[in-house]
């Protein structure tokens, strides 16, 4: 099934979108802020509206730059607006600043190597200066039950540990593909133990997102253990063939608008709507012995919604091939093959499962890139975060150890934001790496971002 967002680029947007800047007395600079008001807002001057604030807001409405990705949130919102799914809101769209980027949404511990926690001065400014702005402003529902935040990577970091300290403030909160532990040092970025939000979580993380995929399962047994309830107050949705980039963010902002201003009812497990299917999907080999395997059954809702069920009940036909373990957790024992049978809110789902004898927990590959002539004069490109060295003049390669299943969806890059593109410079569409068994991958790149030519 396929409900993800694919923007209509041909049509004409009925809302407007704002650009300004507001200056910070606490951070001594201009904030920049892009802010999206609904078709409405303009023809019902007594009508007020929930807010929705959103980080790295310079990509979450139209391209910055030619071939770049976007989120085109506008054109979701106003999608779901025509066919009555939610109701219409005012989006604040918070510009990451290049110079202050690498210390704004970290409250405890940095993401990137020699940066300082700023994290603490960027909450002053929302909670102090940027909400008061918008409220006094724009009209506005301000209270906590209509006032969200959305945040992507690191962001994501920062809206958790801003939201948990003012709920108050914020009642529902959104993370897109959340960072768990810093880049250098693998640190645990939140407080530990990490407190307990008191609103409406949502969490969406791509099943092509390499390291991060894996490690955001830690946050979210972190969040089971201090007393969340999954499909109560946590939705969680490990998105099928998605990566970390800006385009599936936009996409994966369905889920989160139904959930926080869905129209099918008045809770929130009653906004997303009536579930319809269920569905297993990930590896279905498993090694005996090996680690776990984690599966993600799929629940599908009449809305549009889909989650990852953390709950429900399980049941294998053959108990000495196949185990498991509460929040989706496989265990291969001997081996041969077993159905499993997952059952929610009346659903059902079965799927085999082989169990196979020496089945390596890791996989080698060895990846080579053929870059174009005009390759600027550096010694190692990256896919996603991986580098690949210079072998030779337009040759690139890396020896990569994974584990099995270990998956990532993204392009090739030569510096920061300086991706591949297709001959023609338009955008090439995100490669997909999947690590099932040992082997040589050949790429070709053909032309790169970036450069003048």
């Amino acid at each position: 099934m396929n409900n993800s967002f694919q923007p209509d680029l041909s049509t004409l947007i009925q809302g407007r979108i704002e650009k300004l800047k507001l200056t910070s007395m606490i951070m001594e600079m201009e904030r920049r802020l892009q802010i999206y008001l609904p078709p409405s807002y303009d023809e019902q001057p007594n009508r007020c509206y929930p807010v929705l604030y959103v980080h790295y807001g310079q990509r979450i409405f139209e391209p910055q730059h030619p071939g770049d990705e976007a989120w085109y949130l506008h054109r979701l919102l106003e999608e779901l607006f025509a066919t009555d799914r939610i109701e219409e809101i005012i989006v604040v769209g918070i510009v990451a600043e290049r110079v202050t980027f690498h210390r704004d949404y970290s409250h405890y511990v940095p993401a990137f190597q020699s940066s300082i926690p700023g994290g603490v001065a960027f909450e002053k400014f929302i909670v102090h200066e940027l909400k008061p702005f918008v409220d006094s402003n724009y009209r506005t529902l301000s209270d906590p039950a209509h006032t969200a935040m959305v945040g992507a990577s690191n962001s994501a970091v920062f809206t958790y540990n801003i939201a948990h300290r003012h709920p108050n403030i914020f009642g529902k909160i959104g993370l897109l593909s959340p960072l768990t532990y810093s880049f250098h040092d693998k640190q645990w970025l939140y407080p530990t133990p990490i407190p307990k939000y008191n609103g409406t979580l949502w969490i969406c993380m791509g099943e092509g997102e390499g390291e991060f995929t894996l490690q955001v399962r830690d946050l979210i047994d972190a969040l089971l253990a201090q007393g969340f309830i999954p499909g109560v107050d946590l939705f969680y949705t490990l998105m099928p063939n998605a990566g970390h980039h800006d385009t599936a963010w936009g996409a994966q902002m369905l889920h989160s608008l139904l959930l926080f201003f869905g129209r099918a009812g008045a809770t929130p497990i009653e906004k997303i709507g009536r579930p319809t299917a269920v569905e297993l999907l990930g590896d279905d080999k498993i090694g005996v012995g090996s680690h776990s395997l984690v599966i993600n059954p799929l629940v599908y809702h009449d809305t549009g919604f889909y989650m990852t069920a953390l709950s429900g009940k399980y049941r294998v036909t053959h108990p000495k091939v196949l185990s498991f373990q509460p929040y989706n957790h496989l265990y291969g024992l001997a081996q041969g093959e077993s159905d499993l049978i997952f059952t929610i809110d009346g659903l059902t789902a079965t799927r085999r499962y082989f169990v196979i004898p020496n089945l390596r927990d890791v996989v080698h590959l060895h990846l080579r890139a053929y870059t174009p002539l005009e390759t600027p004069d550096v010694e190692q490109i990256w896919f996603e975060m991986y580098p690949l060295m210079r072998t030779r003049k337009c040759c690139y390669e890396g020896h990569l150890t994974f584990p099995r299943g270990f998956a990532i969806e993204g392009k090739f890059s030569w510096g920061m934001r300086k991706f591949e593109q297709q001959a023609d410079g338009s955008p090439v569409p995100n490669r997909r790496l999947r690590a099932t068994e040992d082997a040589t991958i050949d790429y070709t790149i053909e032309r790169w971002g970036g450069l003048d030519i």
